[in-house]
């Protein structure tokens, strides 16, 4: 009769747990997220602008504003882009999306990062 090893049977115990603990942990994890930050030599103001219009061009219609801020989720993808002032003329600017697939996310912040940072 073959006998294991006890070293062996340890492996192998803790080399399931650790398999378990990867799936449980992929089927509760919530929403993947991205993000960036930008320094742009313009005012808070001209970036919460910048930021609403960025959302209405990817097609949010439930913005939610304030004076440093502008959030939108009515869609699949949640964003949030917040205005931080450095100087009078010089805003940083972090843009944070979160969706269910972590592609929707990324592709969702590249758009609003490339259109506040076109300037429109």
């Amino acid at each position: 009769m073959h006998r294991v090893k006890p070293r062996r049977i340890i492996s192998v115990l803790v080399l399931s747990a650790l398999s378990i603990l990867v799936i449980a942990t992929e089927v509760w994890a919530g929403p993947s997220t991205a993000w960036s930050q930008r320094t742009l030599d313009i005012t808070v103001a001209t970036c919460v602008t910048r930021s609403v219009n960025a959302l209405r061009a990817a097609g949010y219609t439930d913005i939610q504003r304030d004076p440093t801020a502008v959030a939108a989720s009515d869609g699949p993808v949640s964003a949030w882009l917040i205005c931080y002032s450095l100087s009078s003329r010089r805003t940083l600017i972090s843009i944070f999306t979160a969706a269910d697939e972590l592609d929707d996310a990324t592709r969702m912040r590249n758009r609003l990062r490339d259109y506040v940072l076109s300037g429109r």
